[in-house]
């Protein structure tokens, strides 16, 4: 039983400005300075990357900047939408992506890799990653900046009422 106490309480479980503990993940956005915009349907919201937590999925993340494609919204699991492309698939066997600083529990603001199936997720609201053969853990690699959850949601919104929309990542510097 102690081993059981040390493991949880070496593990970070502080709040912040960008949430606190979730699922797997530590939602600690602060911790970094690189920040990408993102651009669907003429609304633009900044994320803060996960470099400390996540650093390879980063890293593999970075390669593929600029980024554009489509989004849809979620089938099953939840608030949010997701993208895939070519460039998306090659960062697995490119960078040797594994799971990193998973979860299946995101929040408004995550946006996470699906190593399995190699796609972008962008929660939102709340999402419990599942689909029709269970859970779908994905590694959360960033974090949109609280400011812009407003926009974030409008994005979100169009997304599930109006369709497919062209989506865009680019680094600022």
């Amino acid at each position: 039983m102690a081993k059981k106490d040390e493991a949880e309480t070496s593990r970070p479980t502080e709040q912040g400005p960008y949430g606190s503990t979730h699922g797997n993940a530590v939602g600690r956005v602060w911790n970094t300075g690189r920040e990408i915009e993102i651009e669907v349907d003429g609304l633009r919201v900044v994320a803060g990357l996960l470099e400390e937590e996540a650093p390879l999925t980063c890293s593999a993340f970075l390669d593929v900047l600029p980024y554009e494609g489509t989004v849809v919204h979620f089938k099953w699991s939840g608030d949010g939408f997701q993208s895939h492309g070519p460039s998306l698939e090659e960062m697995v066997p490119r960078h040797g992506l594994s799971m990193e600083n998973f979860t299946i529990i995101a929040s408004r603001g995550d946006i996470l890799f699906w190593v399995r199936d190699r796609g972008l997720f962008l929660c939102y609201g709340y999402m419990y990653s599942r689909g029709n053969t269970g859970e779908e853990p994905s590694n959360l690699f960033a974090h949109v900046r609280p400011q812009d959850y407003p926009t974030l949601y409008e994005m979100g919104r169009r997304v599930f009422n109006e369709g497919r929309k062209e989506i865009s990542f680019r680094l600022l510097e």
